[in-house]
C-alpha cells in the first residue's frame, strides 16, 4: 500500500516520538516538554500510510567546522526510524531523498548524522568522517606519570550548567575540525535529560573558566567495598593544561573502582598522562560523524587544504545529480575554489558522495580509500600528492550526540 512523505506539524509531535522510539525497540514513558520544544528547532518529516506515521526523519540547523577553522551551514540529521511494521518497503529511501532535496532547497551544503548501523547510510551518500573511542581504566590503577596542577574546580547546579556549558563549548567547537555547533534547543534538551542525574565540573585558571566535564557515577556496592564506575560523558577544554587538570580530577574522585570515558579522540592524550599506559583499555573504536555533501562544489570550495595544488575530481551522485560532474578544485591553506572542469578533462580521482564525505574533514587519506576501492585514482596518478592536498593539520573529532 502506498505511503507519502510530508512535513510534521506540532500536533503530530507525540506520535512522531512514539514511532521513532518504536523503531529502536523503546517505549517512552512520557514525551517531555523539552523534547517537544526541541522538535520546534527541527525540520521533521514523516512517512504516512492511511494518515498514520510509519517512518520518521528530522534535522536541525547547525554549523560544521572544516579544515582551516571554516564553519559551514549543516543539517544535523536526527530522529530517523521506520516502524517495525513497515520495514523493507522503501520508507527510509523515500524520506532520505525528500530530506536531501529539502536541505538543498534551503541552501545548506552539508548533511551529517551519527549512524545506528554502519551499513545503512552509505547508500544515501553518507561517508564516515570522524572516529571515536571509548576507554576504560579498570581497578584503581590510575596513577599519573607526573603531578598535574589541578587549579580551581567547582560543581555546577543544573541551572548553572544550562548557562555556563554552552559558553565554554562554543570557542572549542569553532576551532576543532569536525565539531558541530549546538543550538539552544539542543542544550535545553541535553540539560533536561542529563544534568538532573549527572555532574558538571568546571575548571578555572587565573580567574577564568576554561573547561568542563560532564560525568555520572554508576553506584554499586559489594559488602563494605565500592564497585562504583565513573562514566565521563564529555570533556571540553580551552587548553591542554585545562584538559589535563580535568582528567586528573576525574581520575582522583573518591570511591571509584573504574573510570569509563565515552566518545573520546582515538589519539587521546590520556594514555600519555598515566604512569602505566597499559591500564588504559580501548573498549571500542568506531565511526562517529558521517558526512554527506549536498552541494559538493560549495563544500570543496569552503575547506582549506594543506598545500597549494589543483586536482580534477569526478563525482558520481545519483541521489543528488547536480553534484555529478568533473570538478576542478584549486586549493591552498589560504582558500579554495571549485568549478566545473573543462569539457573532456580526465579526473585525477573519481568518487561517490560517500567517498567525498569521508575526505571532507581530512580524517582519512585518499590513498587509503583508493586501496579499499571506495574511490578511484587515474592510472599513474601520484596518490601521495592527493594525501598531502586533502590532509589536515588536526585530526577531526566530533563530541556531539544527536
Amino acid at each position: 500500500m502506498a505511503f507519502e512523505v510530508s512535513p510534521v506539524q506540532s500536533d503530530d509531535y507525540a506520535e512522531f516520538e512514539r514511532v521513532f522510539r518504536a523503531g529502536f525497540g523503546e517505549i517512552p514513558e512520557t514525551t517531555t516538554q523539552a523534547e517537544l520544544d526541541f522538535f520546534d528547532w527541527c525540520d521533521l518529516l514523516a512517512a504516512r500510510q492511511d494518515g498514520r506515521i510509519v517512518g520518521t526523519a528530522g534535522s536541525y540547523p547547525a554549523e560544521l567546522t572544516l579544515p582551516g577553522a571554516v564553519r559551514l551551514p549543516t543539517a544535523a540529521v536526527t530522529s530517523v526510524s521506520v516502524s517495525p511494521t513497515h520495514r523493507r518497503r522503501g520508507v527510509l529511501s523515500a524520506m532520505m531523498a525528500e530530506q536531501l532535496a529539502a536541505v538543498r532547497g534551503a541552501g545548506v551544503p552539508l548533511a551529517v548524522l551519527t549512524a545506528s548501523e554502519a551499513t545503512i547510510y552509505s547508500r544515501f551518500g553518507y561517508g564516515p568522517a570522524t572516529m571515536a573511542a571509548d576507554f576504560v581504566i579498570p581497578g584503581r590503577a590510575r596513577a599519573l606519570r607526573q603531578p598535574i596542577p589541578v587549579g580551581d574546580t567547582r560543581l555546577l547546579s543544573q541551572d548553572e550548567a544550562r548557562k555556563t556549558l554552552p559558553e565554554l563549548y562554543e570557542p572549542v567547537a569553532r576551532t576543532q575540525v569536525g565539531e558541530l555547533s549546538r543550538p539552544d534547543g539542543w542544550w535545553a534538551l541535553a540539560n533536561s535529560r542529563d544534568m538532573a542525574k549527572n555532574f558538571a565540573v568546571v575548571h578555572r585558571s587565573e580567574g577564568i573558566d576554561d573547561g568542563y566535564a560532564i560525568y555520572g557515577v554508576e553506584v554499586k556496592w559489594e559488602p563494605g567495598v565500592s564497585q562504583n564506575r565513573l562514566r565521563v560523558d564529555e570533556l571540553v577544554a580551552h587548553s591542554p593544561a585545562a584538559r589535563s587538570a580535568l582528567l586528573r580530577f576525574l581520575l582522583e574522585v573518591d570511591l571509584i573502582e573504574s573510570v569509563y570515558f565515552r566518545v573520546r579522540p582515538v589519539e587521546d592524550e590520556l594514555r600519555w598522562l598515566l604512569a602505566d599506559p597499559r591500564v588504559l583499555r580501548a573498549r571500542s573504536v568506531r565511526d562517529w560523524l558521517w558526512v554527506r555533501p549536498v552541494d559538493a562544489a560549495a563544500v570543496l570550495s569552503a575547506r582549506r587544504y594543506r598545500v597549494a595544488d589543483r586536482l580534477a575530481i569526478r563525482i558520481e551522485d545519483e541521489l543528488c545529480p547536480w553534484n555529478a560532474a568533473t570538478w576542478s578544485v584549486e586549493g591552498s591553506p589560504d582558500g579554495a575554489e571549485c568549478r566545473p572542469a573543462p569539457t573532456g578533462s580526465d579526473p585525477d580521482l573519481t568518487m561517490g558522495p560517500a567517498g567525498l564525505g569521508s575526505l571532507v574533514l581530512g580524517g582519512v587519506n585518499p590513498s587509503v580509500l583508493v586501496d579499499a576501492g571506495v574511490i578511484g585514482a587515474a592510472a599513474g596518478f601520484d596518490r601521495d600528492r592527493a594525501d598531502l592536498f586533502f590532509g589536515a593539520n588536526q585530526a577531526p573529532f566530533c563530541s556531539t550526540a544527536f
